[in-house]
């Protein structure tokens, strides 16, 4: 098992690695926090006659949500600790669940700590390090074969080393890899966005060039096929009859044949 030493030594000696991730947050990944100093024990007080227990007191009423306090003020997310208005789109690889890699669009926010995280409080960049306990370590070195799924469940966000793409190369060659994958996502990213931003614009062109012709309210296509005009008077004019349309799908009153005229004569059938 890597100690905080030997992932201190690892990532001082890795360009790659200092590029991708800070320190602490590359020992994060491994569940190495920052050490802690033990606290100086204090004096157990002498218990108070007459102060009721906290059973059934209603404790959780000054908990913060998320199990962990960390909730802020607007907070989303499952544990209410996600700024909804650091919102940013990203591509990530997850597990297809049969033992293969697709592409999913996930919006992800910044907690409290600036560390950007899914809406479930995932981290949508990892080294993908799955920690087992030591025990299980063992037992699957000796006999040979997992004591887990077969394969990742689906949806899980993958890193460089549970990457099926990534299985066949050493540590290194893996978060090489992963560091132009990422760059990849990254520009498949802002060419979605380009693509929505061209959508948009195109669309709206389309509808300022309908109102220059038609008129500032659509009216819809009429029963003719032809785009209704606005009449400026709170009705539409159907291209082909003259006649007024009374709604904005274009097939209401569409022309004087439908209620526009009084006829002077019978109509043939």
């Amino acid at each position: 098992m890597a100690t905080r030493d030997n992932l201190i030594a690892t990532y001082n000696a890795n360009p790659t690695l200092q590029s991708q991730y800070t320190q602490q947050q590359y020992l994060d990944l491994f569940d190495f926090g920052l050490p802690t100093v033990a606290p100086t024990p204090t004096p157990t007080p002498t218990p108070t006659p007459g102060v009721p227990g906290i059973i059934n007191q209603n404790i959780n009423q000054y908990q913060g949500g998320g199990g962990d306090g960390i909730t802020m003020a607007g907070g989303i997310g499952d544990f209410g600790n996600l700024d909804p208005s650091t919102k940013k789109t990203m591509q990530v690889e997850v597990s297809d669940g049969k033992g293969g890699v697709m592409i999913k669009e996930v919006d992800t926010y910044l907690d409290k700590g600036g560390m950007r995280k899914t809406f479930d409080n995932k981290n949508p960049v990892n080294l993908g390090a799955d920690i087992k306990p030591m025990a299980i370590s063992l037992f699957e070195s000796m006999f040979g074969k997992k004591t887990d799924s077969e394969f990742l469940p689906e949806g899980k966000i993958l890193g460089p080393l549970n990457n099926p793409n990534y299985t066949d190369l050493s540590f290194f060659g893996k978060i090489k890899a992963d560091a132009s994958r990422q760059k990849e996502l990254r520009q498949l990213q802002k060419e979605l966005e380009l693509q929505e931003q061209l959508k948009k614009q195109i669309a709206a062109e389309q509808e300022a060039a309908r109102a220059a012709q038609y008129g500032a309210t659509n009216y819809g296509i009429g029963s003719d096929g032809q785009q209704s005009f606005d009449s400026g008077q709170g009705f539409g004019i159907n291209a082909t009859t003259g006649g007024p349309v009374s709604n904005r799908t274009g097939r209401g009153r569409t022309d004087y044949n439908d209620g526009g005229r009084v006829y002077l004569y019978n109509r043939l059938k």
